[in-house]
């Protein structure tokens, strides 16, 4: 269970993240092609031209069930901190929903 946004809201974050790493990545590119300008490395090393990441802890509190799901899809096997990078969660956006409601 989210205990501090709503799924639409997460996936909402992460696509506004992507949107903004993809306008710095097209303004310094800008700036190279104009001037010859190279984007600052404390830019890149902050992760101003990343894909957002999107990360799960997952600590159930509740005991194992006997008989866990068999999808493939929205299963956590273990306990842990589970992350991916996220490209073009425009276009994913109803997936990554259904996968966060779980």
């Amino acid at each position: 269970m989210l205990k501090t946004q709503s799924v639409q809201a997460i996936v909402d974050q992460v696509c506004a993240i992507f949107d903004e790493s993809v306008a710095n990545l097209r303004s310094a590119l800008t700036a190279y092609l104009r001037d010859g300008e190279l984007p600052d490395p404390k830019d890149r090393a902050a992760g101003r031209f990343a894909y957002p990441e999107l990360r799960i802890d997952y600590h159930p509190t509740a005991p194992r069930p006997a008989n866990p799901p068999v999808r493939a899809f929205a299963r956590l096997n273990e306990p842990g901190c589970y992350a991916s990078s996220i490209a073009r969660p425009d276009l994913f956006r109803d997936y990554l929903a259904v996968q966060l409601q779980h």
